[in-house]
């Protein structure tokens, strides 16, 4: 996962929130948990990710109405949004 290695599925965050409140039934706050605050703990990543918090690392999805990707932050920056093209950290 270090060298941005996708581990475990090659779903989308917008096709896997919707089908994994289809088939657990849960609501979006418990799916939004389950891939965000879980794998960070899984990893040992907590005290950096998995949640907005004061001195986490910042990386972001936000999701349009539609649960689809409307952007995305890393580090605090703007990397990709609807209106603009995916942009490198170099």
């Amino acid at each position: 996962y270090r060298d941005g290695t996708l581990i475990g599925t090659s779903l989308g965050l917008s096709e896997l929130l919707p089908r994994l409140m289809l088939f657990t039934k849960c609501s979006l706050a418990d799916a939004v948990k389950t891939v965000t605050v879980n794998p960070a703990r899984v990893l040992g990543m907590e005290h950096r990710k998995g949640a907005v918090e004061e001195g986490k690392d910042g990386d972001l999805v936000l999701l349009d109405q539609d649960r689809s990707v409307f952007a995305t932050v890393v580090s605090g920056a703007v990397v990709y949004g609807k209106d603009r093209a995916p942009q490198s950290s170099a």
